[in-house]
């Protein structure tokens, strides 16, 4: 569950673990074999993984799988011109600037959740500091919907 504060993947763990589910996480999944009603998985682990460092296999009838997404910025040339990254994440303020005077980063390219409604409010903001004005308010917070079972929520809503 990339992306997803680390309180809230610990309580979808706790729920899945419960439920008889063998939560493994910090994996990828290397490969994987049909065996009909069954599937053989091979996973690679990091050394901090729920399984420890290495490759192993995991037997399931089910298998969920979860993916992450990463900034693409390598190729933008920005480190020459002097933009702070992290991680490959463009680093801004409240008003979406950057380290750099006139460069301002939204979206996916920054960090926090790669949602359109947060890329979409960073725009704003950035635009109305271009323009001139003060911006309402920074984008520090961001509501995020996530599905556990069809039609359960944990927003709220």
């Amino acid at each position: 569950m990339t992306g997803v504060e680390a309180e809230c993947v610990k309580v979808v763990a706790q729920k899945l673990k419960k439920l008889g589910v063998e939560v493994v996480l910090e994996a990828k999944a290397k490969g994987m074999e049909d065996k009909g009603d069954r599937a053989v998985v091979t996973i690679e682990t990091s050394p901090s993984s729920t399984k420890g460092g290495g490759t192993a296999t995991l037997d399931a009838d089910v298998v969920l799988v979860t993916v992450g997404r990463k900034p693409t910025t390598a190729t933008l040339g920005l480190e020459a011109i002097g933009v702070k990254l992290e991680r490959g994440f463009i680093v801004t303020d409240k008003q979406q600037k950057t380290n750099v005077a006139g460069v301002y980063a939204v979206g996916d390219c920054t960090p926090g959740p790669m949602l359109a409604h947060k890329s979409t409010k960073e725009g704003e903001v950035a635009a109305e500091v271009i323009a001139g004005r003060r911006a309402r308010d920074g984008c520090s917070h961001h509501p995020v919907r996530g599905l556990h079972r069809p039609g359960d929520r944990h927003d709220g809503a």
